[in-house]
């Protein structure tokens, strides 16, 4: 035999004996594999229903009746107040129970000019805490009892101090109100500087 005609009886036994027993390998591979995947499930299946016969059933709903997510956002955008305020509260600033502790004694000073008058809600952490809150609102710069006077329309000077009670340190205030002038100045002619012609008629 030439070489071609041993190549030619390789192919066909390639053919003829390889290929057929790689197709019944693929599928007994095949086989194997759906018999593997099919007891699989069978075992993943019988925990699924055991569980499902204990949970309580799901209604289903439909995709139509759920809100969209722009009418959800505008349903749970309003919602009720925690507490409702008592009467109105004319106070500005920073509402804390120190701050409404000092609009009061500040109004209250107003109320009664001259008199030096303390409050016991008005608790500093120690003396330089006191001291500087008393420096502040001699600057005037502390919006609250700023804004408690404008409140009552008073005009005048605030004088504050450090003091130390029995319920801790605190500062002391009084108000002096500005009151205008009581008596004004009487109105009068200014007299004319004299020239020389009167002067010569006065001399005469």
């Amino acid at each position: 035999m030439s070489d071609e005609e041993d190549g030619e009886m390789s192919a066909e036994a390639f053919y003829d004996k390889v290929i057929p027993s790689a197709w019944i390998g693929m599928l007994d591979l095949c086989h194997d594999l759906m018999m593997r995947l099919g007891d699989k499930a069978r075992w993943w299946k019988k925990p699924r229903r055991t569980c499902a016969t204990h949970l309580p059933k799901r209604k289903r709903k439909s995709f139509r009746s759920q809100p969209t997510m722009k009418e959800s956002k505008v349903s749970n955008e309003i919602i009720p107040a925690n507490s409702t305020p008592q009467g109105v509260d004319r106070q500005r600033g920073y509402k804390t129970d120190r701050t409404r502790a000092l609009w009061r004694l500040a109004q209250s000073a107003v109320k009664q000019p001259g008199e030096a008058l303390v409050s016991t809600a008005v608790v500093c952490d120690g003396r330089r805490d006191a001291v500087v809150m008393a420096s502040r609102i001699r600057l005037g710069r502390v919006s609250t009892v700023n804004n408690a006077l404008a409140d009552v329309n008073a005009t005048g000077k605030m004088e504050a101090w450090a003091e130390e009670h029995h319920f801790g340190h605190t500062i002391g205030v009084r108000f002096l109100p500005k009151h205008p002038p009581g008596r004004l100045n009487a109105p009068y002619e200014v007299p004319s500087r004299p020239t020389l012609q009167a002067r010569e008629a006065a001399n005469q």
